[in-house]
């Protein structure tokens, strides 16, 4: 089975929006997280998907994802006090309904990335098969410096080795439980992202290639963007 577990818990404060998480802003008619999620539902690959969401938003979900006819949505979760608890949260609800963790891909993507195309989704699920897991990565368009605890620079990266992380990573369900497990023996709670932890614990990955157009809505010039490359869609479309 290939399972999509979508990160919808946080509060987008960056958004400087109180009264909605980002998650739930409408974007050309629809809120990101139905775009982030049809990403998944219209993949004939992808068998089920299960959304880590804000408890006193779920209703309000619920309603998004039957008035869209999202028919794939098997689990919707409460997050935890971090982004790797709440991650945990969801695939704990995966794994206790899944015959075969060991055979299972589990996805991982965030409820504000709304334009994961369907190339890539099926790119992660080859590269997991082949080489167990699968990381989605971008080129950074310009030079990055390493810096040190007093603003001096100490090292420029070759940009061609540089890449942004991206999302979806995607793991076998079995092994990336295992890593979450192992982090909780070890208490510790800081990784930001599923890639971050699997390469703690020595599991090797490898990347798919996306384009800067996965974006991730973070601040108010991500809306636009989104909405200009939706615009821009449907003019290639007509």
């Amino acid at each position: 089975m290939n399972i999509a577990l979508v990160f919808a818990g946080g509060r987008g404060l960056r958004m400087n929006n109180p009264e909605r998480p980002k998650q739930f802003m409408d974007v050309e008619g629809k809120a990101v997280i139905i775009h982030a999620l049809l990403c998944f539902e219209r993949h004939n690959e992808i068998d089920g998907i299960a959304v880590v969401c804000l408890e006193e938003w779920q209703e309000h979900l619920r309603g998004l994802i039957h008035k869209e006819g999202i028919t794939k949505v098997k689990w919707i979760v409460s997050g935890g006090d971090t982004g790797q608890e709440s991650i945990y949260k969801g695939l704990q609800a995966i794994y206790k309904d899944c015959e075969k963790p060991k055979e299972t891909v589990v996805l991982v993507s965030d409820g504000v990335r709304p334009y994961v195309r369907d190339e890539i989704i099926s790119e992660n699920l080859s590269c997991v098969r082949n080489h167990g897991a699968s990381v989605t990565v971008a080129y950074v368009p310009e030079n990055i410096v390493e810096i040190d605890e007093k603003g001096k620079i100490n090292r420029l990266p070759t940009r061609s080795n540089c890449m942004f992380a991206k999302a979806p990573q995607s793991f076998i369900l079995e092994d990336l439980m295992a890593a979450h497990a192992k982090a909780i023996s070890d208490n510790i709670r800081r990784f930001i992202n599923s890639a971050e932890l699997m390469n703690h614990y020595g599991h090797p990955m490898y990347v798919v290639v996306d384009s800067i157009d996965n974006i991730k809505i973070t601040t108010q010039t991500d809306l636009y963007t989104f909405s200009e490359i939706i615009r821009r869609q449907k003019e290639a479309e007509a």
